[in-house]
């Protein structure tokens, strides 16, 4: 039988606002030569564990400078302490690396709220409203030959372990600064995507990740390029910032008018960032990521994106923590569209926890209904810092 508290009583013996954290531990795992995850442990005086990711690629150095910032303040502090910090209107003044920590903090207290009352955290958000979630598979970070074979052997490899959407990005070679300066690069990247295509044959949905390699009218070039192989959402075409709202609308309409999506914000911080692109209708699908937008806003920007028939797909080239925090996310969300996973950028990458389970089929993946994230991660894979 559910019961309700007040502020002041106990589940059990646990308190929730007032629960003292007493450890505040720091852990990083490098899985790649591109990617080290960063996660932080918190325990509270009652012995209950939550975990939270600050990963942030190229910043390791500084995300855990700040971590130790952070824990160097009041200490013990209570759950409310650190929930509070996180909701400060303040606390995006502080830069990108100061709220993928405190959004690392949120996940942790979320997880160890969810276990003090025997629950995964997804009912902390409202309840399950589906049991599985569409994943489309992110190729990129784990494509070390990044040749055309390189690029199909992967994505071969993506469709066998159960997906049937997958992204990439394969502008490496494209520099902008302002105007593409190596045309030739565009072209023969474009080559490659057709090349996919063609391996992979109709029935497989492929995302084009952009990463901002491109000017205005060079979109429109590449969008007229591709639009024969069908691909599903291009993303990140030009920098997304107010400037370039009336731009990336004319984007979104030229993509549409060639049956292709656009999508785009992975980097935007909160609702008061997504609010412009979503009253203006930039996007087809928007892309928040759980480390800049904190767990409660990501589910209010996906109530907003609902309203105006915008999809919402999170952006997660992240570990296990985060993951996990974007699936509860999506489940609790009605207006998920689908989800990115990052695939098997390592072996390493998949041994983190105990009860690893891939088991997609036609792109979907039932999520645990284990208490917190539900998963267990080995800390003998981790370096302790």
């Amino acid at each position: 039988m559910v019961k309700f508290y007040n502020s002041k009583s106990e589940v059990g013996n646990i308190k929730l606002d007032k629960e003292l954290i007493i450890q505040f531990d720091i852990f990083t795992c490098k899985i790649s030569n591109k990617t080290t995850y960063v996660f932080i442990r918190l325990e509270t005086k009652n012995k209950i564990v939550g975990w939270g990711e600050a990963t942030l690629k190229n910043s390791e150095k500084e995300v855990i400078e700040e971590l130790f910032k952070i824990r160097s303040g009041k200490v013990p502090r209570t759950i409310s302490d650190y929930t509070n910090q996180f909701r400060s209107p303040s606390k995006w003044k502080y830069g990108r690396t100061f709220i993928v920590c405190q959004s690392a903090i949120e996940q942790a207290v979320y997880e160890i709220r969810a276990i003090s009352l025997g629950v995964p955290v997804y009912e902390l958000l409202g309840g399950s409203i589906r049991q599985e979630i569409p994943y489309y598979a992110n190729i990129n970070k784990g494509t070390l030959d990044r040749t055309t074979k390189g690029w199909i052997k992967r994505s071969k490899k993506a469709i066998e372990s159960g997906f049937n959407a997958i992204k990439f990005a394969p502008f490496d070679d494209v520099k902008f600064d302002g105007k593409i300066k190596n045309k030739k690069s565009v072209q023969d990247e474009v080559k490659k995507i057709i090349s996919i295509r063609e391996f992979v044959g109709d029935d497989i949905d492929l995302i084009i990740d952009c990463h901002w390699c491109f000017n205005e009218f060079e979109t429109y070039e590449f969008i007229k390029n591709i639009s024969s192989i069908n691909p599903f959402w291009i993303e990140a075409p030009i920098l997304e910032n107010l400037k370039n709202i009336k731009s990336l609308k004319k984007i979104r309409n030229f993509a549409n008018k060639h049956n292709i999506l656009l999508s785009g914000g992975e980097f935007l911080q909160g609702i008061h960032s997504f609010l412009p692109f979503l009253e203006n209708q930039v996007f087809d699908v928007i892309n928040p990521d759980v480390r800049f937008c904190g767990i409660l806003e990501m589910l209010h920007i996906g109530a907003i994106s609902n309203a105006y028939k915008i999809k919402l797909s999170p952006h997660n080239p992240n570990g296990p923590i985060i993951d996990a925090a974007s699936a509860h996310i999506c489940v609790a969300s009605q207006s998920i569209f689908n989800f990115e996973m990052q695939f098997e950028e390592s072996d390493l990458a998949n041994k983190l926890f105990s009860n690893h389970q891939v088991n997609f089929q036609n792109g979907f993946k039932n999520i645990s209904d284990g208490i917190g994230w539900g998963i267990n991660l080995d800390e003998s894979l981790l370096t302790h810092i």
